[in-house]
């Protein structure tokens, strides 16, 4: 499924960032007010030069590992 179907209506935001590696250094937020923009509902994907990106609100916003 898309991103753009998925959050369909809706702002979309990153509860766990998953570690690709096979390490398990996945990064998380459970508080949704703290949690980073992927998908914006009026604009579609957050983009960066025209990449992905998340967006952080610069103050609140933060993923955190557990395993440091």
């Amino acid at each position: 499924m898309s991103l753009n179907a998925f959050c369909s209506g809706t702002d979309g935001f990153v509860t766990t960032w998953f570690d690709q590696s096979g390490n398990g250094n996945n990064v998380a937020q459970t508080t949704a007010s703290a949690q980073p923009k992927i998908y914006d509902n009026s604009t579609g994907v957050i983009l960066d030069n025209e990449q992905p990106a998340l967006e952080f609100n610069g103050t609140s916003n933060e993923l955190i590992n557990t395993y440091l």
